[in-house]
C-alpha cells in the first residue's frame, strides 16, 4: 500500500559517553547488516524497523566537527526508492547539529542552527543505507520518519514554448537507473586512455556526477537539443549541487542522430570522443576539459531516445570536503561553511558569486546556448584555518540584487604553489 507515513514505531534509550540519547523511529526505514559498515545493525523484526546506533566518532566525516564534544552516528536503510525521509532533532539541552550522508561519506543534507533550536532535515532518498550524524553536546531526542508519497511539487517557473521538462530526480527516481551503464563505462575507458596518452592521471568514476549527467542527457535526447542549460535555465553547477555535489564540475555534452540499433551505441560514443580529442585551439574546450591535469573524477550519463543518442560528461576537481553550502536558500540567509582540503593542499581563497535567476528557455534558445559561464564574483570571504587543516568561513546570500543564483568558489594550492579551483557549487536563492 502507498500513501501517507507509516505508524510503526519503536523507541529506546541509548548511552554514549556522557550523552543520553533517546531515539524514536516511525515508518519503514529498515536496518539490516551491510558489509560497508564496521559495526552492522541487528536484523529488523516483523513489527518495527529501527535505526542502529554505531557509537561515537565520525569515520565518514573525517574530523570536520572538532568543535563538538561528541559525534553520534546512526545508520538506516531506505527500502523504497523515492521515499521522503524526515529527521528531527528536538528537546536539545545544548547546541547540536544534524548531518545526513551516504555510507560512502557523500554529503546529502544538513541542519545547523545555533543554541538549542530544533534541527530538521527533509529530503527524498533512493534505496540504500544512509548515516545520520548528531554533532554537539548535551541530550537530545532524535526522530526519523519515512513517507513513501512524494513531497508536494515546488512552484517552479513554467518552461518555454515546446518544452516538457523532465521532473526532478526526487519525483522520478527511476530516471537514476542507468540503462546504458556499459556504454558510460566504455566512455570512461576512452577518457582514461586519452589522458594516459597525454601523460596525465586517470579519472575515478563518480556516481553522483553520473546521475547529474544522465538526467541532463535524457533531457537533451527527449527535447531534441544539444546544450548545457536545461528547460528551466539551470546550469551544470546547479544540477550537480542539487543532487548533493559540492566539487568543482565542468561539463561536456554531445548528441548524435540516426542511431537505430543498440549495437551502434558504442561506435557512436567512440566517434564523439574522437571528435572531442581532435579539437584545435581556440575551439578546443571539450579536449581541454578531458585532458586537464587538475581533474580527478568523472561521471557520464548516456541516453538513447528514438534514434537520438545524447551524453553528458561531468568532470570534477575533488580536492576538499565541504559542509554547509545549501542547494536552496532564502535571501539574507547566512551559512557557516566548514571543510578540509585534501592532504598536500591548503585553501587559498574563497569567494561568492552571483547570477540573476534562471529563466525558462525554448528549444531554439537551448540549442543556441552551446556554452556557459561561472557567476560574477562579488565578495571575497575571510577564512580561518586551524592547525588540523579545518577551514571555516561564513557566507551571506545578500547581493544587492536579492534573489538569484549564488555560487561558492574555493581555490586550493599545493606545496609548489599551483592553484586549483576545487569547488563551484551554486544555490538557488529566493
Amino acid at each position: 500500500m502507498c500513501g501517507g507515513p507509516s505508524t510503526v514505531a519503536e523507541s529506546r534509550t541509548l548511552h554514549a559517553g556522557h550523552l543520553i540519547l533517546v531515539l524514536a523511529l516511525v515508518g519503514t526505514l529498515i536496518l539490516t547488516p551491510t558489509p560497508v559498515l564496521a559495526d552492522p545493525c541487528p536484523e529488523p523484526n516483523d513489527t518495527a524497523s529501527v535505526a542502529c546506533y554505531l557509537g561515537t566518532g565520525a569515520p565518514a566525516i573525517g574530523g570536520l566537527f572538532d568543535h563538538a564534544e561528541d559525534v553520534d552516528v546512526y545508520v538506516f536503510e531506505v527500502t523504497t526508492t523515492g521515499s521522503r525521509v524526515q529527521a528531527m532533532l528536538t528537546d536539545l539541552t545544548d547546541d547540536a547539529d544534524l548531518f545526513l550522508r551516504t555510507v560512502e561519506g557523500v554529503s546529502i543534507a544538513q541542519s545547523i542552527s545555533d543554541g538549542v533550536a530544533d534541527e530538521r532535515i527533509d529530503t527524498t532518498l533512493d534505496r540504500g543505507h544512509y548515516l545520520l550524524y548528531v554533532a554537539g553536546r548535551g541530550d537530545y531526542w532524535l526522530s526519523l520518519t519515512n513517507d513513501q508519497s512524494p513531497p508536494p511539487p515546488s512552484p517552479d517557473a513554467t518552461p518555454g514554448p515546446g518544452i516538457t521538462p523532465t521532473p526532478p530526480p526526487d519525483a522520478t527516481p527511476e530516471s537514476l537507473v542507468h540503462p546504458w551503464a556499459a556504454v558510460e563505462l566504455h566512455m570512461l575507458e576512452l577518457i582514461n586512455r586519452d589522458r594516459q596518452a597525454a601523460g596525465v592521471a586517470p579519472l575515478a568514476w563518480e556516481p553522483l556526477a553520473a546521475d547529474a549527467g544522465l538526467l541532463h542527457a535524457q533531457e537533451m535526447a527527449r527535447q531534441g537539443y544539444t546544450g548545457h542549460l536545461d528547460p528551466l535555465g539551470s546550469l551544470p553547477q546547479q544540477r550537480y549541487t542539487l543532487l548533493g555535489g559540492r566539487d568543482y564540475v565542468a561539463e561536456n555534452v554531445a548528441c548524435a542522430t540516426g542511431i537505430q540499433r543498440q549495437e551502434d551505441l558504442i561506435p557512436t560514443v567512440d566517434k564523439i570522443q574522437a571528435l572531442m580529442l581532435a579539437e584545435t585551439p581556440p575551439n578546443d574546450g571539450h579536449r581541454q576539459n578531458i585532458l586537464n591535469p587538475a581533474r580527478t573524477a568523472v561521471g557520464i550519463g548516456v541516453a538513447w531516445e528514438g534514434n537520438r543518442l545524447c551524453l553528458a560528461q561531468e568532470l570534477l576537481n575533488r580536492y576538499l570536503a565541504l559542509e554547509g553550502f545549501p542547494a536552496q536558500a532564502a535571501v539574507g540567509d547566512r551559512v557557516r561553511l566548514v571543510g578540509r582540503a585534501s592532504d598536500g593542499y591548503t585553501v587559498f581563497g574563497v569567494a561568492l558569486g552571483y547570477l540573476p535567476p534562471a529563466t525558462p528557455l525554448s528549444v531554439q534558445e537551448l540549442d543556441a546556448a552551446r556554452s556557459y559561464r561561472e557567476s560574477d564574483i562579488y565578495a571575497w570571504l575571510p577564512v580561518a584555518v586551524d592547525p588540523d587543516g579545518i577551514f571555516r568561513t561564513d557566507a551571506a546570500f545578500n547581493h544587492e540584487a536579492g534573489a538569484g543564483r549564488y555560487q561558492l568558489f574555493i581555490w586550493v594550492q599545493d606545496a609548489a604553489g599551483t592553484q586549483i579551483l576545487a569547488a563551484n557549487p551554486m544555490a538557488e536563492v529566493r
